[in-house]
């Protein structure tokens, strides 16, 4: 299997090279990550190849309320694409070349709350809690498996919490990285299935989902936007 993972993240510029958090100064951050996947598909298939590409783009923006709590706002865009092309034999010998694509793209927005607990100078431990709300819509692109086979679409409206943990280092006086991990949240989401633009069926579902250790990690890159005031409140 061959696999290509690049991962960027999202930086701006600072207004300011101090690092001593207090009230009413600003955090920008968020990231940027772009992954490619190739394989080869199972010996069913004479020939093929199985891809996928996922672009993923969340940028926010927070306050401090005080030194200790953050508050802000931010929005997320994530994109999905895979695509399956082979070709397979018959029992007579003959050959068919088989084509699908399948997509899945998430918007969506939220509000968040951070408290930092400074362990060091330069080293935070944040505590965080989310509220987020958006759309997801996902179906085929291209399905040439079977003559009576239909392009489909879900489309989910969601609202989900999410709690996460995590440490923040200051590496410069205004650039902190941070990483972490998301033990729990929980959704309510709303489903409509639409095949060749006829609603097949609609239902409403609450979804707790667990998140396993590999898939709760989380990192990112921070830059502290300082306020002209010098208040310090705790």
């Amino acid at each position: 299997m061959k696999k290509v993972y690049l991962v960027l993240l999202l930086v701006s510029v600072s207004i300011s090279v101090s690092s001593q958090v207090k009230k009413g100064d600003f955090m920008l951050g968020g990231n940027l990550a772009f992954g490619r996947q190739k394989s080869q598909l199972p010996a069913t298939a004479s020939t093929g190849i199985d891809g996928q590409t996922t672009l993923k783009f969340a940028p926010r923006i927070g306050a401090f309320f005080t030194p200790r709590l953050l508050v802000g706002f931010g929005t997320n865009v994530n994109y999905t694409g895979t695509s399956d092309t082979y070709t397979v034999l018959d029992s007579l010998g003959n050959s068919y070349r088989l084509k699908s694509q399948y997509y899945e793209l998430e918007l969506g927005m939220g509000l968040f709350s951070s408290y930092y607990l400074p362990l060091s100078d330069r080293l935070y431990w944040v505590n965080t809690v989310s509220v987020n709300w958006g759309s997801l819509i996902r179906g085929d692109k291209l399905s040439t498996l079977f003559a009576d086979d239909k392009p489909r679409q879900d489309r989910d409206r969601y609202v989900d919490g999410k709690i996460s943990t995590g440490i923040q280092y200051f590496v410069l006086p205004h650039l902190s990285v941070s990483a972490g991990y998301q033990p729990f949240s929980i959704t309510y989401n709303y489903q409509k299935t639409i095949r060749q633009n006829t609603p097949l069926s609609s239902r409403n579902r609450v979804i707790v989902d667990f998140s396993s250790v590999a898939k709760g990690f989380f990192i990112g890159v921070n830059y502290l936007i300082i306020s002209d005031g010098t208040k310090n409140d705790n």
